[in-house]
């Protein structure tokens, strides 16, 4: 039997090696328990779901967040598809909010280090879209704006190794694999002091994700694929 060809993590060219692990994720101190009807863990009874969209609950909310060339935005959109959900993705409204001032990507990030209003802008529209439910919400906040929305969802991290994800956006973007590297490790540390700064929270923490994925040696479809067979199953 003929299969079909799965397009590589990160979306065209991008080659990686190695075997990918799901953990199930542990409330992060100072994270409030889920409300009634929130996403279970594997291992936990689910109640019988009500009629829904495709079967399950009728507000189905997925947040994919992970680290720079992780695969976030290709898994995404494919998890949104198969779902019939929108993909909201915050890079998209930051890339806009730049255009409207004029500015590019990297001095529209620069200017984001030192004024929290263009993070709390971005951010407010990511919690608003959340509390509509229905979507697949990728951003490196995206699950703590569910949280702080206090709307039920699945919350995925995406990782990969550090050469692995400057090697994925060399062959998307071009350039030096090593500059590439030395771009990611600048990006995540602004990042991480930003939202430290604005919110008090590290999105790479693991414990506040129900689903960790490494996608190292793993195509989007089948990462996706993980991620909806777990949405299926309800909360």
């Amino acid at each position: 039997m003929s299969r079909s060809p799965r397009t590589p993590i990160g979306a065209g060219p991008d080659r990686c090696q190695g075997k990918i692990a799901a953990t199930p994720g542990r409330r992060a101190p100072g994270v409030p328990a889920a409300p009634h009807g929130a996403w279970r863990r594997p291992g936990h009874p689910a109640p019988v779901q009500p009629p829904g969209r495709r079967g399950y609950n009728a507000q189905v909310l997925i947040t994919i967040s992970g680290l720079p060339g992780s695969g976030k935005t290709t898994v995404a959109r494919l998890v949104a598809r198969d779902l019939g959900l929108e993909h909201v993705y915050a890079g998209d409204i930051f890339r806009r909010q730049a255009e409207r001032h004029g500015l590019s990507l990297e001095e529209y990030a620069r200017r984001a280090e030192g004024d929290h209003s263009i993070d709390r802008a971005l951010d407010e529209q990511m919690r608003a879209r959340a509390k509509r439910g229905n979507a697949v919400l990728e951003g490196r906040l995206a699950a703590f704006m569910a949280e702080q929305a206090g709307v039920p969802a699945l919350r995925v991290f995406l990782d990969a190794a550090e050469a692995v994800r400057a090697a994925r956006i060399t062959d998307r973007e071009g350039g030096d694999t090593g500059a590439r590297l030395r771009e990611i490790q600048a990006r995540e540390a602004s990042d991480a002091r930003r939202y430290r700064e604005i919110y008090g929270v590290d999105y790479h923490d693991r414990d506040r994700y129900d689903l960790v994925l490494d996608t190292d040696g793993r195509s989007p479809e089948d990462v996706a694929r993980e991620i909806v067979e777990r949405a299926r199953q309800g909360p």
